[in-house]
């Protein structure tokens, strides 16, 4: 049992990782430069980012999940399940912000409001929570494999 958490820990900590990474980037660099795009080719544009974003967090947002629910199934003690938790309940989190708050401000922004400057900082306000809740999730999952060191 120990050694599925183990590989549950380790998935999660690899695939928040690299989604922290990336939300790190997106709501630093990446929302931000949808200011810069020429308006009258905003939703080629936007068309473009969501086609990709699709490839680039597909996977790792399946793995984390799966890795989430690994966490909670094999916790070896209730210490540790505690942690899992709330892990998991930080992923929720994200989900429901990234399916209530960032996807209906991009659904605005395809719809043709990337010519509309309030429609891009919502997007970006909007994602600074998924940023602080995946850096939060990630330390946690770090300490949880400092607590099995």
């Amino acid at each position: 049992m120990t050694d599925l958490f183990t590989i549950s820990l380790l998935v999660s900590v690899a695939a928040c990782g690299y989604m922290t990474g990336l939300v790190v980037f997106v709501h630093l660099v990446h929302y931000p430069g949808f200011y810069y795009v020429d308006k009258s080719r905003g939703q080629a544009f936007h068309n473009f980012h969501t086609t990709n974003t699709g490839y680039a967090v597909g996977l790792p947002m399946i793995a984390e999940l799966a890795a989430a629910v690994g966490l909670l199934i094999f916790a070896p003690d209730s210490t540790m399940l505690v942690w899992a938790a709330i892990a998991a309940f930080l992923l929720l989190l994200v989900w429901l912000e990234t399916g209530l708050r960032v996807i209906p401000v991009h659904n605005r922004l395809a719809g043709g409001e990337m010519k509309n400057d309030d429609t891009i900082l919502k997007l970006v306000q909007s994602n600074r929570n998924r940023t602080f809740i995946w850096s939060l999730r990630f330390l946690i999952l770090l300490f949880m494999i400092k607590l099995l060191l």
